[in-house]
């Protein structure tokens, strides 16, 4: 099981988490601040093994994709700036490939 953490810009947003998503979504972990993570939400479980196969599952959506996945709470397509944990490990998707957040080592 892979989880999946996202940052959903509320409705009524400040200066500072329009600022974060911008940088999130344009730089990936360019910009990473470790202090961000607590505004990510759980918003998914994917039965999934590898990190290539939840990017499919979440951006394709097939009816065999949705029953992978338990939502949790509101969520979008996996997308640049989006964390996912595997195995205790938390990387984010970047604008290409995935980058281990734990030492910004980028990832195959």
């Amino acid at each position: 099981m892979i989880n999946v953490y996202q940052f959903n810009l509320p409705y009524e947003y400040t200066r500072e988490e329009l600022n974060m998503h911008r940088e999130l979504t344009v730089y990936g972990s360019e910009y990473w601040n470790y202090d961000w993570f607590e505004r990510f939400d759980k918003v998914a479980e994917v039965a999934a093994t590898e990190l290539e196969e939840v990017f499919m599952i979440m951006n394709r959506w097939s009816d065999a994709d949705e029953a992978k996945v338990t939502r949790l709470e509101r969520l979008h397509s996996l997308s640049v700036g989006d964390i996912v944990e595997k195995d205790g490990e938390y990387y984010m998707v970047g604008r290409t490939g995935w980058t281990l957040l734990a030492s910004m080592e980028v990832a195959a």
